[in-house]
């Protein structure tokens, strides 16, 4: 029997609370000249792991899908900082440390500041800081903001805001006109459609649904985000410390400026760090350049596992169209480790092509391969986002439809 929907959070709370007391007491003696906090870092490991692991992937339902991933995020990227922070952190040379105003501060060497350094440290996602004028050694150039005004930073984030709820309830409104869980099955009489639902159907119908479910994976990013924002600058804030999610990826120049610059951040510190053993072992013994494709490589290996494991959390409630899965989904496979392929083809061929014609052409050229290789893989992500039922009626994108309300009264979908 499962759990109300009230048990589910009581339970699952409290593991995630403990999870992170955790890894902010490991993250707490980072600055530390302790002989023994290395060790109590690796000894706090295991129990921190456990906590988040059951916080994501307990034995309990939750009440949609959409939260289903949710909490499997939140406990995978737990999981994967505690690691880093507990355990690669014993190859680092020095502890992050804080830039603030372009100098570079000591560590901190009291309780209070052992405290202030671990709370900013953990609840961090990109370099940024809680702190005026902070940020971490670690940031993207990109995300270092130069000072702003309180007043304009929230009436433009609430235009934004705005903006979004507009264009996810347009998306939402025509993704749940049809049965598209169903809808190549009913065409075809093929069983595989119900696994690959967006695949099975002719291409020019496919292209709109992989750029629908594509700006839902942005949106379902900047949405919140957008919202937690304008509540702490509200409160208070910085707002250089809430840089954009992303950096304008619709105006990405190459797939690579799409990777590297443009997506968001949310885990790229984390890959990197976890990639650090093998990329510094074949970067001892080969080319630059080599290591360099193997980064890349091992980047997209542990996101294409990091998506195979979020998605799995689906598996405790799978819906009547498609009630089972392998657990490694050959579209979520075929959708990141098509990237690395697709990089190698843009350096080897794309771009040497691009250069030949010159010009105006060269954007042309690169810019086209980009949002068609996009477009083209972002089709089997799409197999998986339909085939897992996260278009079925009762995942709620919006609480509130202004545009299915004003058209035939339905304001709650």
């Amino acid at each position: 029997m499962s759990r109300p929907d009230y048990a589910v959070h009581f339970h699952g709370l409290p593991k995630s609370y403990l999870g992170f007391t955790l890894l902010f007491v490991s993250a707490a003696t980072l600055p530390s000249k302790s002989p023994y906090a290395p060790f109590i870092r690796v000894f706090l490991t295991p129990p921190a792991l456990y906590f988040f692991y059951d916080f994501g992937y307990g034995s309990y339902e939750s009440p949609t899908h959409s939260v289903s991933l949710g909490l499997a995020t939140v406990c995978l990227y737990g999981c994967m900082r505690v690691i880093e922070t507990s355990l690669v952190g014993l190859w680092d040379v020095a502890p992050p440390f804080w830039i603030k105003d372009g100098v570079p501060q000591l560590l901190p060497d009291t309780t209070r500041g052992y405290m202030a350094y671990a709370f900013d440290l953990c609840t961090n996602l990109r370099g940024s800081s809680w702190f005026s004028g902070t940020h971490w050694d670690f940031i993207p150039p990109q995300f270092i903001n130069p000072p702003q005004d309180r007043r304009t930073f929230l009436i433009s984030n609430f235009k934004w805001l705005l903006q979004q709820y507009l264009i996810l309830d347009l998306i939402d409104t025509m993704d749940k006109a049809r049965p598209w869980q169903t809808w190549a099955y009913q065409q075809t009489g093929d069983p595989l459609a119900l696994q690959y639902p967006i695949t099975s159907l002719p291409v020019l119908t496919q292209i709109p649904l992989a750029i629908s479910v594509c700006t839902c994976t942005f949106l379902a990013i900047t949405f919140p985000f957008t919202i937690f924002s304008l509540i702490a600058v509200s409160l208070g804030g910085d707002p250089g410390g809430w840089p954009p999610m992303f950096d304008r990826p619709f105006h990405s120049h190459s797939l690579s400026d799409f990777w590297s610059n443009r997506w968001h951040f949310i885990f790229r510190r984390v890959f990197h760090r976890l990639s650090f053993i093998p990329v510094s072992f074949m970067a001892s013994r080969t080319s630059a350049t080599f290591a360099s494709i193997v980064k890349k490589l091992v980047t997209f290996f542990l996101s294409a596992l990091l998506h195979v494991l979020i998605i799995h959390r689906l598996q405790f409630s799978p819906h009547p169209y498609n009630p089972s899965h392998l657990f490694f989904d050959r579209s979520i496979l075929l959708f990141f480790l098509s990237q690395p392929i697709a990089l190698i083809a843009e350096y080897a061929v794309v771009k040497p092509l691009a250069r030949a014609f010159g010009g105006r052409y060269h954007a042309l050229i690169v810019r086209s391969w980009t949002w068609i290789a996009l477009l083209w893989t972002g089709r089997y992500w799409s197999d998986v986002w339909i085939a897992r039922g996260l278009w079925l009626p009762q995942e709620r994108i919006v609480g509130v439809s202004l545009i299915r309300g004003l058209a035939y009264g339905a304001w709650f979908p």
